[in-house]
């Protein structure tokens, strides 16, 4: 099990992705400088910790994976290298995507007794600090940005809809309320409930494409707008963005601080307004909230 060598940590240290290893227990025997920086877990936190416990890894349609096809488990199973894209959690709670590879660890006889994982940010270092501006802008609290935040949203429908009228070219929109929120504030006060909406406004950024706009409409409100969808598809994203956000969450002594989202998802129509469409999508919303949160409606659910 790697590595007893104090020029090897030094060397795998000095790697910008993130890099730890695991028993065949899954219990994570090493973890680089790398890996606290791409997962903000320091190594004293994350040593002897089992490694679905720490990163609980998601795939792309938001499954989990610790438990049926982790790459990890195949690999110590099976003694072969894997390559994939999941989402770990980060210890700000929120999901981050990450390109994984996964090598058998042997032991002095040839047999496997754990595995070796790097893994590193998908997105580039750009991207990355374009996701946390935009989060933290989303969440001012000032009601200057609270306006911005709807002027720009209005503004991006109006773009799509422009967009649709010339060229056919479809969006949909995605109506989001953060279950719960309440709860939060009242068990964690104003801080831990902001902490909550930074969680979910990074799962969110992280969640879609880079061409697709998340904005705060309101204090617990979001507004995801989707070019380029069908409904299945609408439905699709819709889906992933509830299953990341359901599995985020953050430890804060010993509680931990969770959120659920309700979602009305619609298709923008030819006929549409921006006032028609938005409303249609909260109406949308307010079903998934009164049917027991944590679900989406879509037009053809109602």
């Amino acid at each position: 099990m790697l590595p007893e060598n104090e020029t090897l940590k030094a060397v795998l240290d000095s790697a910008h992705d993130g890099i730890y290893a695991v028993n065949r227990h899954r219990t994570i025997v090493y973890w680089s400088k790398g890996a606290e920086r791409v997962s903000g877990y320091r190594s004293s936190e994350a040593l002897g910790k089992q490694c679905s416990d720490l990163l609980a890894h998601m795939d792309r349609d938001g499954r989990i994976l610790c438990d049926t096809g982790c790459a990890v488990v195949k690999t110590i199973a099976e003694g072969k290298p894997r390559e994939d894209m999941m989402y770990i959690r980060h210890k700000e709670g929120y999901r981050l995507p990450v390109a994984t590879r996964v090598v058998p660890s042997l032991d002095e006889k040839g047999g496997v007794d754990g595995a070796i994982v790097v893994f590193g940010d998908v997105t580039s270092r750009f991207v990355q600090v374009k996701r946390a501006e935009e989060a933290q802008k989303i969440l001012r609290q000032d009601p200057a940005a609270e306006l911005d935040n709807k002027r720009d949203l209005e503004i991006s429908l109006h773009m799509r809809f422009d967009e649709m009228h010339r060229y056919n070219w479809s969006f949909g929109v995605l109506f989001i309320e953060v279950d719960e929120i309440e709860r939060v504030r009242d068990l964690k006060g104003q801080e831990g409930a902001e902490k909550v909406l930074k969680m979910i406004a990074m799962t969110l950024l992280n969640g879609i494409r880079s061409s697709d706009v998340v904005g705060r409409w309101s204090d617990k409100q979001f507004m995801v707008i989707v070019g380029d969808v069908n409904e299945h598809k609408l439905n699709f994203v819709a889906n992933r963005i509830r299953m990341l956000a359901e599995n985020s969450v953050i430890f804060d002594s010993d509680d931990e601080l969770r959120a659920t989202l309700s979602i009305g998802a619609t298709l923008a129509q030819t006929t549409d307004t921006a006032y028609t469409l938005l409303k249609r999508a909260e109406d949308l919303m307010k079903v998934s909230s009164r049917g027991g949160k944590n679900r989406i409606t879509i037009d053809a659910d109602v």
